[in-house]
């Protein structure tokens, strides 16, 4: 057991290394996603959802969100809350369903941010908080 701990403590700082690193390369190095790139992961999202490829698409979500994590902005918090909406549903899927609950009410609570984003996106916003209220229901 004191291994297995040891080991998870030290894959914990590497992951967090790995992070940081790529958060700095990003941010001194001008990684800027353009619109059309941000559209093709918003699409992809919605291929997984309807794929019911859950954990596929809080990863292509990851790619928008990821890099500008840090940023004060309603829209980020709304790409946040997508990405909570197919991380509940993999839960759901799993069978792990007091962790999917816990889960969706992030979702939730960023949801209304939906009314507050201003966004080239913005109709791709509406039709995939549709979409993931519809497969919640």
């Amino acid at each position: 057991m004191l291994y297995s701990t040891a080991y998870n403590h030290k894959f914990t700082l590497i992951l967090q290394l790995h992070i940081i690193i790529i958060s700095y390369n990003m941010r001194n190095f001008g990684y800027k996603m353009n619109e059309q790139k941000h559209a093709e992961f918003l699409e992809e999202f919605i291929e997984c959802l309807n794929s019911k490829r859950y954990y596929d698409a809080h990863e292509a979500l990851e790619h928008i969100w990821f890099p500008r994590r840090f940023e004060d902005s309603d829209e980020i918090r709304l790409l946040k809350g997508f990405i909570n909406a197919s991380v509940s549903f993999e839960l759901e899927m799993k069978g792990r369903e007091e962790s999917s609950k816990k889960v969706w009410k992030n979702y939730i609570k960023y949801r209304q941010l939906l009314y507050k984003v201003d966004s080239p996106h913005l109709n791709m916003y509406h039709s995939i908080a549709r979409y993931i209220d519809s497969v919640k229901i």
